[in-house]
């Protein structure tokens, strides 16, 4: 089951199961509803710990899913495998109109995300 954390500027999510359409599906959903709960415009996953390989159809799937849930609303890095990664789902979500980018580090997703600091939040208190 990913865990889902409040991290002040914005969601974290980790994901250690075996890739599913289905599962990462869910995960995008739950991403957006957590957001909107919380109030947060921007969200972290952590995909590196994901076993399996999404097919190429799967893939744009997920790219469509992203654009239409999250929209320009959510601002999303995900952090998958070097090996894994081939760009398709950030493209085909980008090019719908959502803001997500698929990086390889946690510092490169907050760098991205323009994140301050692990305790930030979004009403600049802790």
């Amino acid at each position: 089951m990913p865990v889902y954390e409040n991290k002040g500027a914005y969601l974290f999510v980790e994901a250690a199961e075996l890739y599913s359409l289905a599962l990462l599906l869910t995960i995008v959903q739950e991403i957006a509803e957590q957001c909107q709960k919380e109030g947060l415009y921007k969200a972290i996953v952590d995909l590196t710990q994901m076993e399996g390989n999404p097919s190429i159809l799967d893939r744009y799937t997920i790219g469509v899913e992203v654009a239409r849930i999250f929209g320009a609303k959510i601002q999303c890095a995900a952090i998958a495998k070097q090996s894994m990664t081939n760009y398709m789902v950030e493209n085909v979500a980008v090019n719908r109109g959502a803001k997500l980018k698929v990086v390889s580090t946690l510092e490169e997703a907050r760098e991205w995300l323009k994140l301050e600091n692990h305790s930030a939040r979004m009403s600049g208190s802790e």
